[in-house]
């Protein structure tokens, strides 16, 4: 239409760029939560909260042990054979009340979600096995303290079925997360989750940075899952490896779980970055992404 002479023009209202056009360069990587993680690791209050716990108690004295082991080369009479063996029991207490807390966790345990078919049946299993294994460790290490015959039958017995349900445990575990690992990678890479977020948009970069420190969990429990597996069947004469090479696998297994502890450590407020500060459990049962 054709307009009439003095007639007030009104301003066309500007469209919206689109996001792609808008955004700003991509923040960062160093602002993540996972990274700030890191780098607290030579903190006192990293370490305070870690050795809080009695599985971060197990972990880090596991990893010293192992260093111990592998720098000893497993010489018989060596000092550091023998501090390694010592560690070894020493860790035992702390694994007391596991068979019951997993097995409460797993049956009994209300209000949590739960996952359902294979999976569901898989949980199970590895629980069990968990159970199975800790219950016979007590056994074993009663062997070495003397309260059990070693020549005994039970001791025996108990002795395979704690390497067994050890190796069966594990490697259900590193099973069990790789369905969340494939999930949050698969989501890492989804363009809606690119480093190209504008730096205000603090919900996306929050969720991002929940999702990075998901995947790195997730990988952190499949890697340990699996060496602990390997660990524990190299110790029942069922893989190749012998010597150096079990101590490696030892040393590369005591590392991924101290990782593992450092990962759930809560971050300091001034190390928060640009998300809340958060904690992922040590254990983490979050369902996979759909």
């Amino acid at each position: 239409s054709i307009r009439r002479r003095g007639e007030a023009t009104m301003p066309k209202p500007r469209s919206r760029p689109s996001s792609d056009a808008q955004r700003r360069p991509p923040i960062r990587r160093d602002s993540t939560r996972v990274v700030n993680r890191l780098t607290t690791f030579p903190t006192h209050a990293c370490w305070s909260e870690i050795l809080k716990r009695s599985d971060g108690k197990d972990r880090v004295v596991g990893l010293i042990q192992y260093v111990a082991m592998v720098i000893s080369g497993g010489r018989p009479g060596s000092v550091l054979t023998s501090i390694g063996f010592a560690l070894n029991d020493a860790r035992r207490p702390f694994r007391l009340y596991t068979p019951v807390a997993v097995l409460i966790d797993t049956f009994l345990a209300k209000g949590k979600p739960k996952a359902k078919g294979a999976m569901r049946t898989l949980e199970c299993i590895k629980a069990i096995s968990t159970a199975v294994y800790v219950t016979c460790d007590h056994v074993v290490w009663a062997g070495g303290a003397g309260a059990v015959d070693k020549r005994s039958t039970l001791y025996k017995v108990c002795d395979k079925l704690s390497l067994m349900g050890w190796a069966a445990g594990s490697a259900l575990m590193a099973a069990g997360h790789v369905p969340d690992l494939i999930a949050y990678t698969r989501a890492l890479r989804d363009p809606l989750a690119s480093d190209n977020k504008r730096d205000d948009d603090a919900d996306e970069w929050e969720l991002r940075e929940e999702l990075e420190e998901k995947t790195v969990a997730a990988a952190l429990d499949v890697a340990s899952g699996l060496t602990q597996a390997l660990f524990a069947l190299s110790l029942l004469g069922a893989t190749p490896l012998k010597g150096r090479q079990m101590q490696c696998v030892g040393l590369a297994m005591g590392i991924v779980g101290v990782m593992r502890q450092l990962v759930s450590v809560p971050l300091p407020p001034e190390k928060t970055g640009m998300g809340r500060m958060g904690r992922l459990p040590i254990s983490p049962s979050t369902p996979m992404l759909r």
